[in-house]
């Protein structure tokens, strides 16, 4: 099991994969009357086997396994990163120093 993060990573089948970004889903719990969970699904582009021709754009779950309806292992699963992407700036507002108000005389 793999902690999903931007950078280049490894499939099972020694392709290369560079994911970029995420997008917050819910997912129904398994238990009855539990409200839904909130999951990451991660978004990145598989390349063909030469490493640089984009092949197609898939999905990860946070751990690294191929987002497809059966669950099930996947060729495609993530298994080794081999680059991570420096993590992003805060998304914070940047701070602004406005100029001291005029002082009336």
């Amino acid at each position: 099991m793999v902690n999903t993060q931007p950078g280049l990573w490894q499939t099972r089948t020694n392709r290369l994969v560079r994911i970029k970004s995420f997008r917050w889903t819910e997912q129904t719990s398994a238990v009855a009357g539990e409200p839904p969970l909130k999951v990451r699904i991660w978004q990145g582009d598989m390349f063909k086997a030469d490493g640089k021709t984009l092949d197609s754009q898939h999905e990860w779950n946070d751990h690294g396994n191929f987002f497809n309806p059966r669950g099930v292992v996947n060729p495609h699963d993530l298994t080794l990163l081999i680059r991570a992407d420096p993590p992003a700036a805060d998304a914070a507002e940047p701070e602004t120093k406005s100029a001291p108000a005029a002082v009336a005389k």
